[in-house]
Protein backbone atom coordinates (compact mmCIF):
# COMPACT_ATOMS: atom_id res chain seq x y z
CA UNK A 1 0.00 0.00 0.00
CA UNK A 2 1.49 3.35 -1.05
CA UNK A 3 1.81 6.16 1.45
CA UNK A 4 -0.51 8.36 -0.63
CA UNK A 5 -3.20 5.68 -0.42
CA UNK A 6 -2.51 5.40 3.30
CA UNK A 7 -3.00 9.15 3.64
CA UNK A 8 -6.38 9.00 1.92
CA UNK A 9 -7.54 6.05 4.01
CA UNK A 10 -6.22 7.75 7.13
CA UNK A 11 -8.41 10.78 6.54
CA UNK A 12 -11.35 8.46 5.98
CA UNK A 13 -10.52 6.56 9.17
CA UNK A 14 -10.70 9.78 11.13
CA UNK A 15 -14.08 10.71 9.71
CA UNK A 16 -15.85 7.40 10.27
CA UNK A 17 -14.67 6.90 13.82
CA UNK A 18 -15.26 10.41 15.10
CA UNK A 19 -18.92 10.71 14.08
CA UNK A 20 -21.40 9.32 16.58
CA UNK A 21 -24.20 8.75 14.10
CA UNK A 22 -23.77 8.88 10.34
CA UNK A 23 -26.98 7.03 9.57
CA UNK A 24 -30.16 8.63 10.88
CA UNK A 25 -31.73 5.40 12.12
CA UNK A 26 -28.79 3.10 12.83
CA UNK A 27 -25.91 2.87 15.32
CA UNK A 28 -22.98 0.46 15.67
CA UNK A 29 -21.55 0.31 19.21
CA UNK A 30 -18.86 -1.83 20.77
CA UNK A 31 -19.46 -3.78 23.98
CA UNK A 32 -16.19 -5.49 24.87
CA UNK A 33 -17.75 -7.22 27.91
CA UNK A 34 -20.92 -8.50 26.21
CA UNK A 35 -21.17 -12.28 26.20
CA UNK A 36 -24.69 -13.23 27.30
CA UNK A 37 -28.01 -12.37 25.68
CA UNK A 38 -28.88 -10.17 28.65
CA UNK A 39 -25.66 -8.17 28.29
CA UNK A 40 -26.30 -7.56 24.59
CA UNK A 41 -29.89 -6.46 25.29
CA UNK A 42 -28.65 -4.08 27.99
CA UNK A 43 -26.02 -2.60 25.67
CA UNK A 44 -28.64 -2.05 22.98
CA UNK A 45 -30.89 -0.18 25.42
CA UNK A 46 -27.93 1.86 26.67
CA UNK A 47 -27.46 3.23 23.14
CA UNK A 48 -31.16 3.93 22.59
CA UNK A 49 -32.34 7.47 21.86
CA UNK A 50 -35.47 8.86 23.51
CA UNK A 51 -38.54 9.01 21.26
CA UNK A 52 -36.76 7.33 18.37
CA UNK A 53 -36.72 3.85 16.89
CA UNK A 54 -33.22 2.80 15.84
CA UNK A 55 -31.44 -0.21 14.46
CA UNK A 56 -28.73 -0.74 17.07
CA UNK A 57 -25.84 -3.09 16.27
CA UNK A 58 -23.84 -4.32 19.26
CA UNK A 59 -20.42 -5.80 18.50
CA UNK A 60 -17.73 -7.59 20.48
CA UNK A 61 -14.54 -7.63 18.44
CA UNK A 62 -12.60 -10.08 20.58
CA UNK A 63 -15.32 -12.74 20.54
CA UNK A 64 -16.52 -11.95 17.01
CA UNK A 65 -20.06 -11.40 18.31
CA UNK A 66 -22.48 -9.27 16.30
CA UNK A 67 -26.08 -8.73 17.45
CA UNK A 68 -28.66 -6.46 15.83
CA UNK A 69 -31.74 -5.00 17.51
CA UNK A 70 -34.64 -2.71 16.69
CA UNK A 71 -34.91 -0.49 19.76
CA UNK A 72 -37.51 2.10 20.73
CA UNK A 73 -37.27 4.28 23.83
CA UNK A 74 -40.07 6.30 25.40
CA UNK A 75 -40.73 7.89 28.78
CA UNK A 76 -43.58 8.57 31.14
CA UNK A 77 -44.10 10.21 34.51
CA UNK A 78 -45.30 7.98 37.34
CA UNK A 79 -46.45 9.53 40.61
CA UNK A 80 -47.28 8.10 44.00
CA UNK A 81 -48.18 9.55 47.35
CA UNK A 82 -45.71 9.45 50.20
CA UNK A 83 -46.89 8.02 53.52
CA UNK A 84 -45.85 11.18 55.35
CA UNK A 85 -48.37 14.07 55.53
CA UNK A 86 -47.50 17.25 53.63
CA UNK A 87 -48.57 19.50 56.53
CA UNK A 88 -51.66 20.73 54.69
CA UNK A 89 -53.98 17.83 55.38
CA UNK A 90 -52.76 15.72 52.50
CA UNK A 91 -49.79 13.63 51.52
CA UNK A 92 -46.75 14.62 49.51
CA UNK A 93 -46.70 13.40 45.92
CA UNK A 94 -43.48 11.92 44.55
CA UNK A 95 -43.08 11.73 40.77
CA UNK A 96 -40.38 9.95 38.78
CA UNK A 97 -39.60 9.65 35.11
CA UNK A 98 -39.73 6.06 33.90
CA UNK A 99 -38.27 4.79 30.63
CA UNK A 100 -39.83 2.08 28.51
CA UNK A 101 -37.97 0.07 25.88
CA UNK A 102 -38.94 -2.16 23.03
CA UNK A 103 -35.92 -4.31 22.10
CA UNK A 104 -36.44 -6.75 19.25
CA UNK A 105 -33.61 -8.89 17.77
CA UNK A 106 -33.37 -8.62 14.00
CA UNK A 107 -31.55 -10.63 11.36
CA UNK A 108 -28.07 -9.84 10.05
CA UNK A 109 -27.38 -10.07 6.34
CA UNK A 110 -24.42 -12.00 4.96
CA UNK A 111 -22.96 -8.72 3.69
CA UNK A 112 -23.15 -7.14 7.15
CA UNK A 113 -21.61 -10.22 8.74
CA UNK A 114 -18.74 -10.26 6.25
CA UNK A 115 -18.11 -6.55 6.77
CA UNK A 116 -18.10 -7.00 10.53
CA UNK A 117 -15.72 -9.99 10.32
CA UNK A 118 -13.26 -7.97 8.22
CA UNK A 119 -13.45 -5.11 10.71
CA UNK A 120 -13.03 -7.41 13.73
CA UNK A 121 -9.99 -9.03 12.10
CA UNK A 122 -8.41 -5.61 11.46
CA UNK A 123 -9.22 -4.17 14.91
CA UNK A 124 -8.00 -7.26 16.77
CA UNK A 125 -4.81 -7.35 14.74
CA UNK A 126 -4.12 -3.64 15.35
CA UNK A 127 -4.89 -3.81 19.07
CA UNK A 128 -2.68 -6.86 19.55
CA UNK A 129 0.15 -5.28 17.54
CA UNK A 130 -0.04 -2.03 19.51
CA UNK A 131 -0.27 -3.76 22.89
CA UNK A 132 3.05 -5.47 22.20
CA UNK A 133 4.82 -2.20 21.48
CA UNK A 134 5.40 1.08 23.23
CA UNK A 135 7.01 4.14 21.72
CA UNK A 136 9.82 5.47 23.89
CA UNK A 137 10.13 9.25 24.03
CA UNK A 138 13.69 10.27 25.00
CA UNK A 139 14.12 12.82 27.78
CA UNK A 140 15.79 15.22 25.33
CA UNK A 141 12.49 15.33 23.39
CA UNK A 142 10.18 15.58 26.43
CA UNK A 143 11.62 15.26 29.91
CA UNK A 144 8.40 14.33 31.75
CA UNK A 145 5.16 12.84 30.50
CA UNK A 146 3.30 15.28 32.74
CA UNK A 147 4.38 18.06 30.38
CA UNK A 148 1.59 16.92 28.02
CA UNK A 149 -1.07 18.20 30.45
CA UNK A 150 -2.61 21.25 28.83
CA UNK A 151 0.37 21.83 26.51
CA UNK A 152 -0.39 21.38 22.83
CA UNK A 153 3.14 22.20 21.75
CA UNK A 154 4.50 19.30 23.84
CA UNK A 155 2.07 16.90 22.16
CA UNK A 156 3.40 18.21 18.85
CA UNK A 157 6.97 17.39 19.89
CA UNK A 158 5.91 13.84 20.72
CA UNK A 159 4.08 13.53 17.41
CA UNK A 160 7.05 14.90 15.46
CA UNK A 161 9.33 12.35 17.12
CA UNK A 162 6.95 9.54 16.15
CA UNK A 163 6.86 10.75 12.55
CA UNK A 164 10.66 10.49 12.40
CA UNK A 165 10.67 6.84 13.49
CA UNK A 166 10.98 3.90 11.04
CA UNK A 167 8.33 2.09 13.14
CA UNK A 168 5.77 4.63 11.92
CA UNK A 169 5.04 2.76 8.70
CA UNK A 170 4.01 -0.58 10.26
CA UNK A 171 2.02 1.07 13.05
CA UNK A 172 0.05 3.30 10.71
CA UNK A 173 -0.63 0.56 8.19
CA UNK A 174 -2.46 -1.41 10.90
CA UNK A 175 -4.63 1.60 11.69
CA UNK A 176 -5.33 2.32 8.04
CA UNK A 177 -6.46 -1.25 7.37
CA UNK A 178 -8.85 -0.97 10.31
CA UNK A 179 -10.02 2.40 9.00
CA UNK A 180 -10.74 1.00 5.55
CA UNK A 181 -12.71 -1.86 7.10
CA UNK A 182 -14.64 0.59 9.28
CA UNK A 183 -15.51 2.75 6.28
CA UNK A 184 -17.25 -0.20 4.63
CA UNK A 185 -19.66 -0.35 7.58
CA UNK A 186 -20.71 3.31 7.39
CA UNK A 187 -23.78 2.29 5.39
CA UNK A 188 -24.73 -0.03 8.27
CA UNK A 189 -24.76 2.78 10.81
CA UNK A 190 -22.99 5.47 12.77
CA UNK A 191 -19.90 4.01 14.44
CA UNK A 192 -19.30 4.33 18.18
CA UNK A 193 -16.14 2.51 19.19
CA UNK A 194 -12.56 3.30 20.11
CA UNK A 195 -9.68 3.17 17.68
CA UNK A 196 -6.65 1.09 18.70
CA UNK A 197 -4.51 3.11 21.11
CA UNK A 198 -0.77 3.66 20.91
CA UNK A 199 1.30 3.95 24.07
CA UNK A 200 4.08 6.53 24.41
CA UNK A 201 6.47 5.94 27.34
CA UNK A 202 8.52 8.67 29.01
CA UNK A 203 11.71 8.50 31.03
CA UNK A 204 9.88 9.27 34.29
CA UNK A 205 7.58 6.24 33.91
CA UNK A 206 4.56 8.10 32.61
CA UNK A 207 2.61 6.44 29.78
CA UNK A 208 0.55 8.50 27.34
CA UNK A 209 -2.23 6.84 25.37
CA UNK A 210 -3.17 8.25 21.97
CA UNK A 211 -5.31 7.30 18.99
CA UNK A 212 -4.67 8.18 15.37
CA UNK A 213 -6.71 11.26 14.52
CA UNK A 214 -5.72 11.49 10.87
CA UNK A 215 -2.81 10.91 8.52
CA UNK A 216 -2.15 13.87 6.26
CA UNK A 217 -1.03 14.07 2.65
CA UNK A 218 2.55 14.84 3.76
CA UNK A 219 2.83 11.37 5.32
CA UNK A 220 2.55 12.69 8.88
CA UNK A 221 0.41 11.17 11.61
CA UNK A 222 -1.70 13.29 13.93
CA UNK A 223 -2.93 11.97 17.28
CA UNK A 224 -5.59 12.55 19.89
CA UNK A 225 -4.04 12.02 23.30
CA UNK A 226 -6.65 10.43 25.55
CA UNK A 227 -4.98 9.87 28.93
CA UNK A 228 -1.83 9.60 31.01
CA UNK A 229 -1.12 6.84 33.51
CA UNK A 230 1.96 7.08 35.71
CA UNK A 231 3.85 4.30 37.49
CA UNK A 232 1.69 4.78 40.61
CA UNK A 233 -1.51 4.28 38.63
CA UNK A 234 -2.57 7.93 38.75
CA UNK A 235 -4.77 8.81 35.76
CA UNK A 236 -4.97 12.09 33.86
CA UNK A 237 -7.97 11.99 31.49
CA UNK A 238 -7.56 14.32 28.50
CA UNK A 239 -11.15 13.68 27.38
CA UNK A 240 -12.42 15.68 30.38
CA UNK A 241 -12.46 19.46 30.72
CA UNK A 242 -10.64 18.93 34.02
CA UNK A 243 -8.19 16.07 33.35
CA UNK A 244 -7.52 15.47 37.06
CA UNK A 245 -10.34 12.97 37.47
CA UNK A 246 -9.08 11.50 40.73
CA UNK A 247 -9.18 13.20 44.11
CA UNK A 248 -6.50 11.06 45.73
CA UNK A 249 -3.04 10.52 44.26
CA UNK A 250 0.12 8.68 45.24
CA UNK A 251 3.53 9.99 44.18
CA UNK A 252 5.80 7.27 45.57
CA UNK A 253 9.20 7.21 43.87
CA UNK A 254 8.51 10.36 41.84
CA UNK A 255 11.45 12.68 41.21
CA UNK A 256 11.34 16.31 42.30
CA UNK A 257 11.57 17.36 38.64
CA UNK A 258 8.49 15.31 37.66
CA UNK A 259 6.57 16.45 40.73
CA UNK A 260 7.32 20.07 39.89
CA UNK A 261 5.77 19.59 36.43
CA UNK A 262 2.72 17.87 37.92
CA UNK A 263 2.38 20.58 40.59
CA UNK A 264 2.48 23.35 37.99
CA UNK A 265 -0.16 21.58 35.86
CA UNK A 266 -2.45 21.25 38.89
CA UNK A 267 -2.12 24.93 39.67
CA UNK A 268 -3.05 25.85 36.10
CA UNK A 269 -6.38 24.05 36.63
CA UNK A 270 -7.00 25.77 39.97
CA UNK A 271 -6.07 22.71 42.03
CA UNK A 272 -3.49 22.02 44.71
CA UNK A 273 -2.33 19.72 47.49
CA UNK A 274 -2.61 21.44 50.85
CA UNK A 275 0.76 22.36 52.31
CA UNK A 276 2.67 21.15 49.26
CA UNK A 277 5.39 22.96 47.34
CA UNK A 278 7.00 22.27 44.01
CA UNK A 279 10.30 21.39 45.70
CA UNK A 280 9.12 18.54 47.94
CA UNK A 281 7.35 15.37 46.71
CA UNK A 282 4.39 14.54 49.00
CA UNK A 283 4.51 11.25 50.87
CA UNK A 284 1.78 8.62 50.89
CA UNK A 285 -1.67 9.25 49.45
CA UNK A 286 -2.62 12.91 49.14
CA UNK A 287 -5.84 14.67 48.18
CA UNK A 288 -6.03 17.14 45.33
CA UNK A 289 -8.43 19.95 46.17
CA UNK A 290 -9.72 23.16 44.61
CA UNK A 291 -7.63 26.19 45.50
CA UNK A 292 -8.99 28.66 48.00
CA UNK A 293 -8.78 32.35 47.25
CA UNK A 294 -5.27 33.56 48.08
CA UNK A 295 -3.60 30.14 48.10
CA UNK A 296 0.01 30.82 47.17
CA UNK A 297 0.34 27.30 45.73
CA UNK A 298 -2.09 28.30 42.99
CA UNK A 299 -0.49 31.59 42.04
CA UNK A 300 3.15 30.68 41.63
CA UNK A 301 5.65 27.85 41.89
CA UNK A 302 7.56 28.29 45.14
Amino acid sequence: MSFKKIAIFGLLFSSVTSVSSLAADSIIAECATCETDSQFYTAARRNAVLNQTLSINIINFENYEFRKFRVSKSSSIECEYDREPDGEGGRQQICRKKYQYSTIPTSITNKELNQFTDLADAMNDARKYYSQRSIAIPSEVVESGYELIGAGYVKSRVTDHFNSMPLKRSILEKAVIAGAAASSMVEVGGIKFSMPALVFTFSDGVKAYATLDFYDMDDNAHFKFTKLIDKNGNIIDFTKSNPFVEKTYTFEGMSVASWSVFFKAMSAYGLTVRGASSKVVPRGSVTVVVCRSGDKECTHIN
